[in-house]
């Protein structure tokens, strides 16, 4: 992924990268089999997509491209844990986004994480 495109875009004009998109449009079925913190999500969820322009490419919704994308996968043999673990790598990129930090009080060079839910989150994601 080119992080250019990933952490900053122009919103309604250029999209970030597209496996984004289409996970998140994924049926919550689909999504569950990643990470359960995915089901229910709407793009506003993650920063690093927001509200996505409407985009159809050769006839196909972002969904309908996730669905190839994982026909395209299995066809190189990346099934079941290796897919899950693939996708909960571009899942952990859209919640790492969603990270906020502050300054601390007694030293200005050190941060604390202040997206307490989105912190929490994350060691499912990645460690189960």
């Amino acid at each position: 992924m080119e992080t250019s495109r990933v952490v900053a875009h122009e919103v309604g004009v250029e999209r970030s990268d597209r496996i984004f998109y289409q996970m998140r449009a994924a049926d919550d079925a689909r999504k569950g089999e990643i990470w359960k913190g995915l089901v229910g999500t709407t793009f506003e969820s993650f920063k690093f997509i927001g509200t996505p322009p409407k985009v159809i490419i050769d006839g196909k919704d972002n969904e309908q491209w996730f669905d190839d994308v994982k026909a395209a996968l299995e066809l190189i043999n990346v099934r079941g844990e290796t897919y899950v673990t693939l996708f909960r790598a571009v899942a952990a990129c859209l919640q790492l986004g969603n990270f906020t930090f502050e300054e601390t009080l007694v030293d200005e060079e050190r941060t604390v994480i202040t997206s307490t839910k989105a912190f929490k989150a994350l060691p499912e994601l990645l460690c189960s």
